[in-house]
């Protein structure tokens, strides 16, 4: 698993062209919102912080919103092809 920001970018264009499956998209959508809030700011403020808080503490067993909506079934088979050939 990448650490870098350049990476997670990278694990984020996958996985919004090939989409998981069940709350682990859900998750996902939340991980790629404060991911993208944290490292597109032009400041951390206060508010920011809290927004992240909010995120994160709505995910895995925390999660109360189960709407999947626009979301498209992804196929496991493309992604591991697509991660194995690079």
């Amino acid at each position: 698993m990448p650490s870098d920001k350049i990476g997670i970018y990278k694990l984020i264009n996958i996985f919004d062209e090939f989409n998981l499956n069940s709350t682990k998209f859900l998750d996902y959508s939340n991980f790629k919102e404060a991911f993208i809030l944290y490292h597109e700011r032009e400041s951390f403020t206060e508010e920011l912080k809290e927004r992240i808080l909010e995120i994160k503490n709505s995910m895995n067993i925390k999660r109360t919103d189960f709407n999947m909506n626009n979301h498209n079934v992804g196929y496991y088979k493309i992604l591991i092809i697509r991660v194995y050939r690079g």
